[in-house]
């Protein structure tokens, strides 16, 4: 309920952020009543009824800013890119470069540079506001690192983390920096200047890194385990599985050896591709451990290969030391 309460506080906060003035009251009751609807499918359903009602220009892009935000936060990266772009263009002859790259975040998001740094280019080519250009210039670097630049990525990284006009967006740089870059020095600056934040805690493990943030796609360190080799869509994380699964659970999974031990596994990877899955065991191997790649199938029919280690009590450090990220699974 807690969780709950917070998702949808979140969400009510980043709409209080927008002007309400030229938006229509009954549009607003609609959006409100949608978020205190008890799941988020439910919470859909309800904004994409007031999106269908939403006639005004000023209406439309408070829905769809609203239905964004919910799509990004349940980490449906591809609909949050289509929902934000469709409300940051939703007022004719103008465009709202803040929603806008929230569109490019989400395209990040779920692997699509191209459209991303086409977007990134607009903004930067025609905005006069300062805080939007600062924000595309350090989304720029993203998109470099994510496609392969990531010498100069993160040289340019390296620039904004020591300038103060990037304070703002210091968290994120520096833990790019640590995260891609390998680069200790910015990981204690995180911690010691920036303990409170979601990117200090991910560096210390505390929360997860999303498996469908785009940091999994960069390499660190040469460690190909959350790469994509040729660009080819990224290997997602399993969609939660829906109620009727939930009631009537049909998943199979091989069988796993017995672990001498803890009886635990680390595991560092979960892919669509058995070749993605085959490719990190391989790495893992070349550094001395000895990993299981697992079928997993879900009742819908999609296969998926998890990579696991299994686990002494130490793994999941050594793991770490050889710059390797997992979670402990059963």
């Amino acid at each position: 309920m807690k969780l709950r309460a917070v998702f949808l506080t979140c969400c009510i906060v980043m709409l209080l952020d927008r002007p309400l003035a030229a938006v229509s009251p009954e549009i607003q009751k609609l959006v409100i009543s949608a978020f205190s609807e008890k799941d988020t499918v439910s919470m859909d359903k309800s904004l994409q009824k007031a999106a269908s009602k939403a006639s005004l220009p000023e209406d439309k892009k408070y829905v769809y800013t609203a239905l964004a935000s919910l799509s990004e936060r349940s980490g449906n990266s591809a609909d949050a890119f289509e929902q934000y772009r469709t409300a940051a263009l939703a007022i004719p002859g103008t465009r709202d470069d803040s929603l806008f790259l929230d569109a490019v975040r989400c395209a990040l998001a779920a692997n699509d540079t191209e459209t991303a740094g086409e977007m990134v280019r607009a903004v930067l080519l025609s905005s006069f506001d300062e805080g939007i250009l600062l924000r595309a210039r350090v989304y720029s670097a993203w998109i470099q690192l994510a496609s392969g630049d990531r010498a100069s990525a993160l040289e340019l990284l390296r620039t904004f983390a020591a300038s103060p006009q990037f304070n703002a967006y210091a968290p994120a740089i520096l833990f790019t920096l640590w995260w891609s870059g390998r680069d200790t020095v910015a990981g204690k600056t995180l911690q010691e200047t920036y303990y409170a934040s979601p990117e200090a805690a991910a560096a210390r493990g505390e929360i997860l890194v999303g498996p469908s943030a785009f940091w999994y796609l960069m390499e660190r360190d040469g460690v190909p385990g959350f790469a994509v080799a040729d660009k080819t869509p990224a290997d997602e994380a399993p969609p939660a599985k829906t109620p009727e699964e939930t009631a009537n659970p049909t998943e199979t999974s091989e069988p796993l050896p017995a672990v001498s031990g803890t009886g635990a596994w680390q595991q560092t990877g979960f892919f669509r591709n058995r070749e993605n899955a085959e490719s990190l065991a391989e790495v893992l191997r070349q550094r001395g451990f000895s990993p299981v790649v697992r079928e997993d199938t879900r009742p819908s029919g999609t296969v998926y290969y998890a990579v696991l280690v299994p686990d002494d009590g130490t793994t999941a450090a050594r793991l770490k030391d050889a710059g390797i990220d997992s979670y402990p699974v059963k």
